[in-house]
């Protein structure tokens, strides 16, 4: 009976000690939030050179010629994207091959063409020893002729 009774009063004084100690760090003082906290670092923008794609439309050639940067927020996924700019233009490159030159003109095509390069460059990095994260992929320059 004694051993049960030390126990009991060991686990009391050990609960206690606990949450005497958490209220004297201020645990209980802290606004309980359920929203997630806002990233406030700064935007980072790594710009993509330009890619330039010919149509042939009805024996006429045609150019096209875009330009795009990726926002992100993550110093590493920066240099990350920096050091692989040659995939990336590749990839840019392959996409607007895809791509026909009347779709191009409108907005919802441009529109489509950012978000096929953002999940392809999702998908370049995805099994990246190095987690690669960005915000956006951005129109910064659209030329046809």
């Amino acid at each position: 009976m004694n051993k049960i009774l030390i126990a009991a009063v060991a686990a009391v004084v050990s609960v206690a000690a606990t949450l005497g100690g958490a209220w004297m760090m201020g645990v209980f003082d802290r606004p309980v939030s359920s929203q997630p906290v806002a990233d406030t670092r700064d935007f980072r923008y790594v710009e993509i050179p330009a890619v330039v794609a010919n149509f042939q439309i009805q024996g006429v050639m045609r150019y096209a010629q875009v330009t795009v940067s990726i926002q992100t927020r993550d110093e590493n996924s920066e240099k990350v994207l920096k050091d692989n700019t040659p995939l990336i233009v590749n990839k840019v490159l392959l996409l607007l091959g895809e791509f026909d030159y009347p779709s191009l003109s409108t907005m919802e095509g441009k529109e489509e063409l950012m978000s096929k390069i953002g999940d392809s460059i999702r998908e370049l990095f995805n099994q990246s020893q190095v987690p690669v994260t960005f915000n956006q992929v951005i129109l910064t320059g659209f030329v046809v002729q």
